[in-house]
């Protein structure tokens, strides 16, 4: 396929981001723990304890200008001792391990007899002991060496509470954070680019092999957040029959079955499989609908429920079981008139209560053609709401009882290659493939100018149904 800027969608990017910002802020979180650990195991924090000390010379009773050149001289000499093996060796003996690991330096200041002495380590409490150890030893190293000078401690050492060298990585973090975050975004955009979904009308007449029969808008369930919570419990199915539904959900529905039959009345066809390529594209709500709005054209419509594994239309027409489902009919345990319910008017449904295992034979044997053929002589149309084509095989074998196929494809769901195989496959069968059923495609957004649906506008934007838009033709007559 030949990308173009015609297949990307803003809204599916957007929702991609909303959808994947926990992996998002994860990798956020993960840049800000990566550059602190890594700098943490990096460096090692030292910790530094100073003493401020001053020579004087004892007895001198010359110039002051004289005694400050002699204490400068002496300062020196002091330096040496402090940082001689004699007296590290000292230091050693009165800390033991932790001497070893640190360090004694020395500093004069310019001009004065004064030095700072400074001892780091890698714990407050080895440098406290090193600089301790210093100060109470130097005397036995320098007593050999003069005794007419005087070491005085002007600042005496404490105890450090914090790391002498601190590595400021709070600009880099915030850096790595935010380019973990747009790397991120940017993934999950260009994932979303090349995802080959169907998410554009005009895109879908280049995507898929065949003719789209109509597009259904998106139509919210819940409009409010009040109702949403007194709704929580129990979710109502999106049928055209109920005044709930806007009115751009409703007409694209009856635009879609008037470009259906006509095409079935064309071919002198009435079997119709609805099906999917994926679950939860919305296949047995569209077999309902397409249903509702053929019998409110004044047609007898007859709808099953094929999909006997994981059956969903008693749940949307709002049936509770009762004993006798499709599949009991097909086995021979009930008949025909036991399970046929009146939905609404030239409207019949027969339902299938629970799931079953080995339906392929069911659907594919006699008695499911027998049912059909019976069926026929009292339904202008008949639609069969079948599993998802990647899921079961029992789509297959429904084919060869039907004389056509829909196909029902959702907005970014599957990918466009596995609904055009599908579409093969049923080219391949016995029943005549009418085309795709565009459903819950969103509104484009406003600055492209581009809408689908019902005067451009969507089922969530569209406006509540009268009464007289409940009854059974577009323009509201019975």
């Amino acid at each position: 396929m030949k990308w173009s800027l015609d297949y990307l969608d803003l809204r599916s990017i957007g929702a991609d981001l909303l959808r994947n910002l926990w992996v998002i802020l994860l990798a956020g979180a993960a840049a800000f723990l990566g550059i602190t650990g890594a700098y943490s195991l990096r460096s090692t924090p030292e910790y530094a304890s100073s003493a401020t000390l001053a020579v004087t010379v004892k007895g001198n009773s010359s110039g002051s200008y004289a005694s400050l050149s002699t204490a400068k001289e002496l300062a020196e000499v002091f330096s040496e001792v402090f940082q001689s093996d004699t007296l590290r060796r000292l230091i050693v003996e009165d800390t033991g391990e932790e001497a070893a690991a640190g360090d004694l330096s020395i500093q004069l200041v310019a001009e004065t007899n004064l030095m700072v002495l400074t001892a780091t380590a890698d714990s407050p409490r080895g440098a406290y002991r090193i600089i301790q150890s210093a100060l109470d030893n130097y005397g036995a190293v320098s007593e050999h060496l003069f005794s007419n000078a005087r070491l005085d401690t002007l600042k005496r050492p404490s105890i450090p509470y914090a790391p002498s060298n601190p590595t400021d990585v709070s600009g880099l973090r915030r850096l790595g954070t935010a380019a973990a975050v747009l790397l991120a975004a940017a993934v999950i955009a260009l994932l979303s680019y090349c995802r080959f979904t169907v998410k554009k009308r005009e895109t879908a007449k280049r995507q898929l092999d065949g003719r789209i029969l109509g597009v259904i808008p998106y139509e919210r369930k819940f409009r409010t957040l009040r109702e949403a919570r007194k709704r929580r419990k129990k979710t109502r199915a999106l049928l055209i029959s109920s005044r709930l539904v806007g009115a751009p959900f409703v007409e694209s529905f009856r635009r879609a079955a008037a470009v259906l039959e006509r095409r079935l009345r064309r071919q002198g066809q009435k079997v119709v499989v609805v099906t999917s390529v994926a679950e939860n594209e919305g296949k047995s709500s569209v077999a309902a609908n397409l249903a509702l709005a053929f019998s409110q054209r004044g047609r007898r419509v007859l709808l099953i429920d094929g999909d006997m594994r994981k059956p969903a239309l008693y749940r949307i027409f709002e049936r509770k079981d009762t004993g006798r489902s499709l599949s009991d009919c097909l086995m021979g345990k009930c008949g025909l008139s036991d399970i046929r319910t009146e939905e609404a008017e030239n409207l019949t449904v027969l339902h299938q209560f629970h799931g079953v295992s080995g339906t392929g034979a069911l659907l594919a044997g006699e008695a499911m053609e027998a049912l059909l053929a019976e069926c026929r002589e009292s339904a202008d149309f008949i639609l069969v709401d079948t599993p998802p084509m990647n899921v079961s095989a029992d789509t297959e074998a429904l084919l060869r009882h039907a004389d056509a196929a829909v196909v029902t494809v959702r907005q970014d769901w599957t990918e466009a290659g596995a609904v055009n195989d599908a579409g093969d496959v049923i080219r391949k069968s016995r029943a005549d493939f009418a085309g795709y059923l565009l459903n819950a495609f969103r509104a484009e957004l406003p600055w492209t100018g581009r809408a689908y649906g019902y005067y451009g506008g969507y089922g969530n934007q569209g406006p509540r149904r009268t009464k007289a838009e409940e009854g059974g033709t577009p323009d509201g007559r019975a």
